[in-house]
């Protein structure tokens, strides 16, 4: 979705980016490599909030907020519609990470690991 994003284009502003680099890619890769550790539940809380707000960042952006980054407000041109695709399959896909980092985080807690 970031490359059809430079190609549309659909320029994102600092704070985007800053969002899209810390909470969209950066938390969920961090709360996977502590799922490897003794602070699983940490992890799965990571990977649970970092989805959760990027598909609510998501579905404001792509889908609420009237802007050049809305799917339905992108230019006519030749990337339109694999942007329109791509953030749908991106948002599914965040909301597919969050439900299973609460998974996580519900089987952690059940099976006693608060670290």
């Amino acid at each position: 979705h970031g490359v059809t994003h430079q190609l549309v284009p659909v320029p994102l502003s600092p704070w985007q980016t800053a969002f899209v680099v810390i909470v969209i890619t950066a938390m969920p890769i961090l709360g996977a490599i502590l799922s490897f550790t003794r602070r699983q539940l940490l992890g799965a809380w990571l990977v649970f909030w970092s989805m959760f707000a990027s598909a609510i960042f998501g579905l404001v952006y792509h889908f609420i907020v009237v802007s050049v980054d809305n799917v339905w407000c992108v230019p006519e041109g030749p990337m339109r519609m694999q942007f329109i695709i791509s953030a749908v399959v991106v948002g599914l896909s965040e909301v597919f990470g969050a439900y299973c980092g609460w998974r996580a985080v519900r089987q952690l807690q059940r099976d006693g690991k608060y670290a």
